[in-house]
């Protein structure tokens, strides 16, 4: 399998709180996509109104640091054009310039099993440590079964996530 390099022009935007990385996008539908990223929050805004986010932050546990997304909100009129998986492209992307080589996403929507593993987020095995937890501290009558737990966070490869985002959002968006 050949590896493609991605990038995205962006230029650096000052405003009174941060630095911001600025990248724009051409949709199928003709509409005009910039994306602000200000260090831990990836808006996405067509004609000056905001149109979806994605709030991240740098998490260390044990001298490991993570990157963590926390909420990603997309409006009704953007959730069939592949937005979600730009700012998630976007998101891989902070992680790899940052050196961090695994993402984490806090409390997955159980709803949502098959799209998180479709991400590369391994669910089942998050499922499975959080059950072998329960069970070193609960009677095994109140244990429930391993795919019953709910889990609090799920861990993926960066890499893993970015290829999988670059090829959805590519479906609607083209960098300029």
């Amino acid at each position: 399998m050949e590896e493609k390099k991605i990038t995205f022009s962006s230029k650096s935007v000052s405003n009174s709180n941060s630095n911001s990385q600025t990248t724009t996008f051409l949709g199928n539908g003709g509409e005009k996509l910039t994306v602000i990223d200000n260090g831990k929050r990836i808006s996405a805004q067509v004609d000056g109104k905001e149109v979806g986010y994605l709030t991240y932050e740098v998490d260390v546990v044990d001298d490991v640091k993570t990157l963590r997304f926390g909420y990603i909100l997309v409006t009704k009129a953007y959730q069939s054009k592949k937005l979600s998986s730009l700012m998630l492209a976007l998101f891989a992307l902070n992680a790899l310039n940052l050196g961090i080589m695994v993402v984490v996403v806090g409390h997955p929507d159980p709803g949502l099993k098959g799209y998180w593993t479709a991400m590369g987020f391994d669910y089942l095995g998050a499922q499975k440590k959080q059950w072998l937890y329960l069970k070193s501290n609960y009677k095994e009558e109140d244990l429930p079964s391993v795919t019953d737990v709910v889990v609090t966070e799920a861990s993926a490869s960066t890499l893993t996530l970015l290829s999988w985002a670059q090829k959805s959002y590519r479906a609607y968006w083209t960098p300029t």
